[in-house]
C-alpha cells in the first residue's frame, strides 16, 4: 500500500533538484557525509542533476551513488551564485518538472521532511503558491514541533525550497545583478507582489553544515554567534540596501523588519566577533558602491580598481 501511494505521489507531481558542488571532496569521510546528505532528499524526488563545480574528478563519489537510479551528471562552470542558480532553474524548467530545487553541499533534511514538502505541493497544486520551504536551521540549533503545522512568510533563502517553476518564469527569474545573496528575498517579494505566496511548513527541517561559530570575552563573560562570512557579508550589505530602495513603498513592512534585523546583526557582530572591525569595513565598502550603483562581482576596496 505505501509503495503504491508513493508511486501516485511521484506520477501526479513532478518534481526535480539540481546538486551544486562547489567544495573539493578530499577523503572517504567527505564522500559519506554528501551521500547522508543526498539519501535525505534523493528517493522522494523524480531526478537529481549533480553539477560539478570542483575542477576535481569525482568518480570516487559518483560510484558511491550509483545505488540511486534517477542521478544524472555534469561538469558546470562557476559563474556566481545568482547565475549558477538561475541556470539550475532553467536546467529544471527544460526538463518540463514542475517544481524545482536547488541544493548545495552541506545541506540536508530531517528525516521524511522532504517526503512532508512533496505531499504538501501535490495537496496545493493550484493555489498560487511561488515558494514552499523548510524552516531552515544550522546543524547545532534545537528544534521542536509546532502546532501550527504551516504559514505564510515574507521571503526565505531558495536553497532547498520548492519553486513554482511555471511561476518562476513567468515573473522574470532571478536578478543576475546580485550576484551573491539575498537575490532570494527579492524573488520571494517580487512573487507577492505579482499575488504569490511564500509558505513555511514549520514541522519540516532542512540544515546546514556550512556554519562557524566566533566568540569573544569580557573580563568573565563570553559571548559567541555565528560568524558572517567577509564576501557574504558585503553582497548582503549591498543587496540589502538596493532591495530596500526598492520594496520601501511596495512592501514596508518588510522593509521594516529587515532594516531592524540589520540593526541587530550588526550588534551581534561587534558584541561576539574578534575580528568586528574587518567586517564592518566590509560592510562599509557594500555602502559605498551602492551608493555608486555598482552591481555584480565585488571588484576590491580600492576606488582605482572600481572605475
Amino acid at each position: 500500500m505505501h509503495m503504491q501511494t508513493q508511486e501516485h505521489q511521484f506520477n501526479e507531481l513532478d518534481i526535480r533538484a539540481v546538486l551544486l558542488l562547489k567544495k573539493r571532496v578530499v577523503d572517504e569521510k567527505d564522500i559519506q557525509t554528501y551521500v547522508n546528505e543526498i539519501s535525505t532528499y534523493v528517493n522522494s524526488l523524480n531526478y537529481l542533476y549533480i553539477y560539478n563545480m570542483t575542477n576535481q574528478d569525482l568518480t570516487d563519489l559518483y560510484k558511491a551513488l550509483k545505488k540511486f537510479n534517477n542521478i544524472s551528471y555534469a561538469t558546470v562552470e562557476d559563474y556566481g551564485e545568482v547565475e549558477n542558480y538561475q541556470m539550475a532553474y532553467e536546467q529544471l524548467i527544460d526538463s518540463g518538472c514542475q517544481y524545482g530545487v536547488v541544493l548545495e553541499q552541506g545541506y540536508y533534511y530531517e528525516e521524511g521532511d522532504f517526503l512532508r514538502l512533496r505531499k504538501y505541493a501535490i495537496e496545493h497544486i493550484d493555489k498560487n503558491i511561488a515558494v514552499i520551504t523548510a524552516l531552515p536551521l544550522r546543524g547545532c540549533e534545537p528544534f521542536s514541533r509546532s502546532g501550527e503545522e504551516y504559514r505564510e512568510c515574507k521571503g526565505c533563502h531558495l536553497t532547498g525550497a520548492l519553486v513554482n517553476l511555471d511561476i518562476f518564469n513567468k515573473i522574470g527569474g532571478l536578478k543576475i545583478e546580485y550576484y551573491q545573496s539575498m537575490f532570494d528575498y527579492e524573488y520571494c517579494l517580487r512573487a507577492q507582489k505579482n499575488n504569490y505566496k511564500i509558505i513555511l511548513l514549520e514541522n519540516c527541517v532542512i540544515r546546514t553544515t556550512n556554519y562557524k561559530i566566533v566568540e569573544k570575552r569580557y573580563f568573565f563573560m563570553k559571548f559567541s554567534s555565528f560568524e558572517y562570512d567577509l564576501m557574504d557579508l558585503y553582497y548582503q550589505t549591498r543587496n540589502r540596501f538596493y532591495l530596500w530602495e526598492e520594496y520601501e513603498t511596495i512592501n514596508p513592512e518588510y522593509v521594516k523588519l529587515d532594516k531592524k534585523l540589520y540593526k541587530d546583526e550588526k550588534y551581534d557582530i561587534k558584541r561576539s566577533d574578534p575580528q568586528y572591525r574587518d567586517k564592518f569595513y566590509m560592510m562599509e565598502e557594500a555602502k559605498y558602491d551602492y551608493i555608486r550603483r555598482i552591481t555584480g562581482k565585488y571588484k576590491g576596496g580600492k576606488e582605482s580598481e572600481k572605475d
